[in-house]
């Protein structure tokens, strides 16, 4: 009776999110499905396992039904942690890491089909009772692999995790181990549910809060987040000002869309060479804004041949520039290229250079001014524009 009563209230629970969902204003309608279809398939995974534990030992005229409602169980739940992982990552990022999911999921599916046939990742008896193999760790283990590259592919996304938001990821997953351990000890307990459902609403909430920060054009984090980020900035770091060249001409000569369509991509660019060293921001129109890491000034310095801080730059913004050109292979839009500024900010202990007096904002204010001599350069080759 306690089982049926707290999947009752996960199953209502889960409802009444979907409905939600559905009239949510702040997420596209993509997003919104892939949630409502996450909340779906536990609730699924629910009823599935409700009508299993109901046979469990008392129905042995239904022992193939109880084996294949397992085995679908088996197979869905690793679509959850694939399908959040989805709608975190970067499609960059995502790109990368997806094959791995999907190599789970084939080898997970996989045995459990050929549960069917021999007793691989459970096993039933003739008196319908339901019993683990060794085998069955590999399905365990299968989605705790799974949610931990959820976490890895969070962090490395254009949301700008901070404190708070990384505590929701870590209790999501906490969670889940939790009901999980504790199914594994009780298997007629619904720990596990009862846990994945109070996930997903913690979930929905970092993401949501997550979104407000995020453009939903280029995908980089928005200008709200660039305020909230720079105003906490206590470390030397670097500042990279980026424009796209001639985009008024674009949104003139071929509309609004491909001009969409020209910030996007060179939002990808510039994800793909600065997103591992710092942190990428559309703070305006066409106007992007990088800000190096804590402690990856010095560190790509160091790299750098005869530790020249400049230089390091300077190779930075070369490879955007070369990976714009690049793509511009494939989107023409993307022939002008970008401009590029930067301003170094140095902490009071550690100003080696003529731009030591400066705070935070005249450092932005040096690194617009160096950009829009490079967009003077540009222009002047470019006259036939």
């Amino acid at each position: 009776m306690d089982y049926i009563i707290v999947t009752t209230i996960c199953a209502l629970s889960l409802l009444i999110g979907i409905l939600s969902l559905a009239e949510n204003e702040l997420f596209s309608q993509k997003k919104k499905n892939r949630f409502i279809a996450i909340a779906l398939i536990v609730l699924f995974e629910i009823i599935i396992d409700t009508i299993a534990l109901e046979i469990d030992g008392k129905a042995i005229n239904y022992i193939e039904l109880y084996r294949g409602l397992k085995i679908i169980e088996f197979i869905v739940a690793p679509l959850i942690p694939t399908i959040l992982g989805r709608l975190v990552a970067h499609k960059v990022y995502w790109k990368k890491i997806q094959k791995y999911f999907y190599i789970i999921i084939v080898l997970n599916t996989t045995a459990q089909l050929l549960t069917f046939s021999i007793p691989l990742m459970f096993n039933i008896d003739e008196n319908a009772v339901y019993s683990r193999t060794i085998f069955t760790y590999f399905y365990v283990a299968s989605l705790v692999i799974c949610f931990i590259m959820l976490i890895i592919a969070s962090k490395k996304t254009y949301i700008q995790n901070n404190a708070a938001t990384e505590f929701s990821l870590i209790s999501v997953n906490v969670l889940f181990f939790i009901g999980m351990v504790i199914r594994g000890f009780l298997p007629q307990s619904n720990t596990d549910w009862l846990c994945l459902t109070l996930g997903y609403f913690i979930f929905i909430v970092y993401y949501s809060n997550s979104y407000l920060k995020i453009d939903p054009i280029t995908l980089l984090s928005n200008r709200r987040a660039f305020n909230s980020k720079i105003s906490n900035v206590n470390y030397s770091t670097a500042i990279i000002v980026i424009d796209a060249n001639n985009f008024k001409n674009i949104n003139d000569a071929y509309g609004h869309q491909c001009g969409d369509l020209a910030l996007s991509k060179i939002a990808e660019a510039i994800f793909e060479t600065y997103s591992k060293v710092g942190y990428c921001y559309r703070t305006g129109g066409d106007e992007f804004t990088v800000i190096l890491k804590k402690g990856m000034l010095t560190k790509l310095t160091t790299e750098t041949e005869n530790y020249d801080t400049y230089r390091m730059i300077y190779n930075l913004m070369t490879a955007l520039n070369e990976r714009v050109k690049e793509m511009s292979k494939k989107y023409f839009m993307l022939r002008y290229g970008v401009s590029q500024g930067f301003g170094i900010y140095w902490t009071p202990s550690k100003r080696p250079t003529v731009e030591e007096h400066m705070t935070i904002d005249e450092v932005i204010k040096v690194a617009d001014e160096r950009m829009y001599q490079d967009k003077l350069k540009f222009k002047k080759r470019n006259m036939a524009y």
